[in-house]
């Protein structure tokens, strides 16, 4: 008999499955080609995705305390369910306009280190003390350039130029405070004794890793899905085999 009889997956757009379309330059929602969808497809069992496009760790966490109580309430067995946790991207990003306007001046990021790192543990005690379990996925690679000019597209020449003045020329800061972010991700989850599944290894370990991510450099293409689900997939069969058994 298996473990657990239903995922819960929390997040934002990455989990909820969300791609940048080439053509129409539009998000659109890949579904059952999403890596949640090949997973609960793989695993053949229920998934209840949480996940929402632009939702930092405070949304998260304030939907997360909300669904556990009519859970319980409705009498619910939480200790048969997973929940899958990967936030960062949006809480690490700057509000890029403002930046645009008046560049010499402190910007912070959406959501602070400290109420970051205070949200994740959050999550894990709420779970816990649910008798649930919590396991999460660290964050994929972006490319920094690419998305440096997806938001910057509709800039004035002089706010994307005072963006460039702000970041000191270096659009490297970018992607070093999503390192940062998902550092910490990964610090909190085993500090507190939770599993990590490290989906961003594969994408360093890709020379022409841009095939794998859509052209505003953030999102995983549909590509990219696959190989976060594969590596869902790998996590599960070697530490959490009981979850594939009959």
């Amino acid at each position: 008999m298996s473990r657990f009889d239903r995922i819960m997956v929390w997040g934002d757009s990455l989990l909820q499955g969300v791609a940048l379309d080439a053509d129409t330059k539009r998000y659109i929602r890949l579904d059952s080609a999403g890596c949640v969808g090949l997973v609960s497809e793989k695993l053949n069992l229920p998934v209840e995705n949480f996940a929402h496009f632009g939702y930092v760790t405070e949304k998260g966490r304030r939907l997360l305390r909300r669904r556990l109580i009519l859970d319980e309430k409705a009498g619910v067995d939480l200790s048969r369910t997973l929940n899958l946790i990967c936030f960062g991207g949006n809480d690490t990003d700057h509000y890029w306009e403002e930046i645009a306007k008046v560049p010499d001046m402190e910007h912070v990021s959406h959501v602070s280190v400290e109420d970051y790192t205070r949200n994740l543990t959050e999550m894990i005690e709420m779970i816990r003390e649910a008798g649930s379990t919590a396991v999460f996925m660290n964050l994929p690679i972006i490319d920094a350039e690419r998305y440096f000019n997806w938001f910057t597209r509709e800039f004035s020449d002089e706010g994307r130029n005072n963006v460039l003045k702000w970041l000191e020329y270096d659009l490297y800061q970018i992607y070093r405070s999503h390192e940062h972010y998902n550092n910490i991700l990964m610090q909190t989850a085993r500090r507190h004794g939770c599993e990590v599944i490290d989906v961003r290894t594969s994408f360093l370990k890709e020379r022409h890793y841009r095939d794998y991510i859509c052209i505003d450099g953030i999102h995983p293409n549909a590509e990219g899905h696959k190989k976060i689900a594969g590596e869902v997939i790998a996590f599960i069969k070697e530490r959490l085999p009981e979850i594939l058994s009959e």
